[in-house]
């Protein structure tokens, strides 16, 4: 018999229809309702319902905790502050030189290009004009 795993699978992977039915149901209901909606609950400062969002998201992609200056969600306001928490300052150094270029932030580096006229590579694959 196989061992079990002690990794979780995310939920689209374990069901597959679960994705379908979410692009499914977000064609038909209002895009701008659907923002307020997660917008507000975003936002919500209600412990069980923040703090419940937080650990789901932490479990759910596996998001490393370690570095952060507060590991429970509990010390959160909101979801949506969760993405700005702060991390312990030993950890991202900035560079001393006055002219270095530095992206202290946890983040991965998901494609990668060269810049051609004034077009850069954005998030997701989609160009867009340097220019404004």
């Amino acid at each position: 018999m196989a061992e079990a795993s002690s990794e979780k699978t995310p939920l689209t992977e374990k069901y597959p229809w679960l994705l379908t039915l979410l692009y499914a149901l977000f064609s038909i209901i209002p895009h701008h309702l659907c923002g307020k909606v997660i917008y507000t609950i975003t936002r919500s400062q209600t412990p069980w319902l923040k703090n419940l969002l937080i650990t789901w998201f932490v479990k759910q992609y596996k998001i490393e905790t370690g570095d952060t200056l507060h590991k429970k969600a509990r010390y959160y306001p909101n979801f949506n502050s969760f993405f700005t928490r702060p991390i312990r300052s030993d950890l991202r150094p900035l560079p001393k030189q006055i002219d270095a270029i530095s992206s202290p932030v946890d983040a991965r580096v998901m494609t990668f290009g060269v810049a051609c006229d004034d077009e850069i590579l954005q998030a997701k694959g989609v160009s867009y004009s340097i220019r404004g």
